[in-house]
């Protein structure tokens, strides 16, 4: 999540998005760091025998592909310029269409600013978005669609205009003081990079802490009665028939005396007590942790699933950015190597090409179309359960890096100006797109970006899912090329080019008939041996059958 830093990125690609961004790791941990230098252990750091034991339960997010929502820019229902939870369900045939099997909305509580991660009341309906039975609505709509539904909780910090941060600011003997973090003095701690310069913040006499500014004061996780109405929070929302949530920012929640302020291991512990307590109640929950940090501390967040059941993928992120801006796939190819190191299970893998803080890749003037459609070929072929951002389906570009809005406009539903099927008022934002970059226009073309989304998807749950338990790269693919298997009784190959020339890849995969399921354009396979050999044009991918 962004709150009001950026972090210059240390490489020459300033569009793309830096790892990490605005959430950022401790200064040994940056966006360079080799991973070769996150060790050779899987879940270091965590004592894997600590935590509570987990109850059987169903992973029915393991088949299914996401999709992010921002509600306020996604459909207007009443014509005030904003998305909410009504006009969201009057789309849900669309996202059924799309393919997608579960949706997760940014932050949809009472909040003062336009983004939502600074809550007022975590039991409530921002409502500009609607009621709680607008909400209780759009679960019923979606569930006979079989689609999920997880929401943000954003539970390191809350709103400064939260009653329990006006109450405790109030005085010493105030009844949530101690939900915060106060002191007499600044201890000049260090902020994360990216963040600052301040996360000490004075008010009156005394000192607060709010590692993401002023305005979002750190929750006291220490204390026992902030841990029970988190809990009871969460516990409330999965009662009302919610499937999981993403909890944001999960690196900070604890810090100690010597200014140490990420990937504590209490906060691991946290988690683990968190999760273990809710799953008791509702087995089939979804935990996904927004880690933003390199493959090696988000490896953390796992625990043989005690903590989390996904996490996202932030240097396959960039590795997918890099490859269709660039053509290096060098990024990419390493952090697949280094999440199959340190992850005990891939299914851990929460994939995605870019999220709401981070450019839109369509943005960028070296992607094209074909490009992106290899990008998504990709990302709808690697392990784990993809993430889309809405609009990445149409192309959508948004604006640029210095004003976060930008990232998060009105989805365009159709052609028609000024607003594009959004809204019948004033859209809340409003950025130009290029033409033909609508739902309307898309789906009248059988060649068009929506449509290959949609191929994409089902093709993934179609002949990637049932292949899931087994996933191996190709070794020494040509340059500007990555590849791999799933499979070994029935594989499937999947190569891609993100180059400029045609390569040609072999691969000793399978024994029998070989059948290209999907492909771009001229791309060609066939048997030699015990090799499947695929002829791939620049910028483009094949996923190959030998069964």
């Amino acid at each position: 999540m962004r709150r009001h830093a950026l972090l210059t990125c240390a490489f020459a690609l300033a569009p793309l998005a830096c790892l990490p961004d605005d959430v950022p790791p401790q200064p040994d941990a940056g966006p360079d760091a080799s991973v070769a230098d996150a060790g050779p252990d899987r879940d270091a750091g965590v004592d894997r025998d600590a935590g509570p034991a987990i109850v059987e339960r169903d992973p029915w997010w393991k088949d299914r592909v996401f999709y992010e929502i921002f509600v306020r820019s996604f459909q207007d229902s009443d014509g005030d310029g904003i998305g909410d939870l009504a006009g969201l369900t009057s789309r849900l045939d669309y996202l059924e269409s799309l393919g997608v099997g579960g949706i997760w909305l940014m932050p949809i509580h009472p909040s003062p600013s336009y983004h939502g991660y600074d809550v007022t009341d975590y039991l409530a309906v921002n409502p500009q978005y609607g009621t709680l039975a607008d909400f209780e609505a759009l679960l019923d709509e979606a569930h006979q669609r079989d689609i999920r539904v997880i929401i943000d909780l954003v539970v390191n910090h809350s709103s400064r205009e939260h009653p329990w941060f006006v109450d405790a600011r109030s005085g010493a003997a105030a009844d949530h003081r101690d939900y915060y973090n106060w002191r007499a003095d600044d201890p000049g701690w260090r902020a994360p990079v990216g963040l600052g310069p301040d996360i000490w913040h004075r008010f009156g006499n005394d000192y607060y802490y709010g590692v993401f500014g002023g305005g979002l004061p750190d929750l006291n996780h220490a204390n026992e009665a902030v841990y029970e109405e988190i809990r009871t929070i969460a516990d409330t929302w999965l009662d009302r028939g919610l499937d999981g949530f993403r909890f944001d920012a999960v690196r900070y929640l604890f810090e100690n005396e010597d200014g140490d302020v990420a990937d504590l291991p209490e906060t691991h512990a946290y988690f683990e007590r968190l999760k273990a307590d809710l799953v008791a109640e509702h087995p089939d929950a979804l935990f996904v942790a927004e880690a933003w940090s390199s493959t090696a501390r988000i490896a953390q967040y796992y625990s043989d699933g005690a903590q989390f059941d996904l996490a996202f993928e932030f240097e396959i992120s960039q590795g997918l950015q890099l490859a269709t801006a660039s053509k290096d796939v060098s990024r990419l190819r390493s952090a697949i190597a280094s999440a199959e190191r340190l992850y005990s299970d891939r299914a851990f893998a929460a994939p995605f090409i870019t999220n709401h803080d981070m450019n839109r890749l369509m943005r960028d003037v070296r992607v094209d179309q074909r490009a992106f459609r290899v990008a998504v070929a990709a990302l709808m072929a690697l392990p784990g359960t993809p993430f889309v951002y809405y609009g990445e389906e149409i192309g959508m570009r948004g604006g640029g890096l210095e004003v976060d809005e930008d990232k998060r406009t009105p989805f365009r539903w159709t052609a028609e100006a000024p607003n594009f099927g959004f809204t019948t008022g004033t859209p809340w934002r409003s950025r130009a797109e290029d033409d033909g970059v609508d739902v309307a226009t898309q789906e009248a073309d059988p060649d068009s970006l929506l449509a290959h989304f949609k191929r994409m998807i089902a093709l993934r749950r179609a002949e990637v899912t049932p292949r899931l338990d087994t996933f191996a790269v190709v070794a020494n693919p040509p340059e500007d090329v990555v590849a791999w298997q799933w499979g070994d009784a029935d594989p499937l190959l999947f190569t891609a080019n993100f180059g400029d020339a045609e390569r040609t890849v072999r691969a000793a995969v399978g024994s029998g008939a070989v059948e290209l399921l999907a492909a771009t354009a001229s791309v060609a396979a066939s048997r030699d041996g015990s090799d499947i050999v695929v002829t791939l044009p620049a910028q483009s991918f094949g996923f190959v059958s030998a069964d």
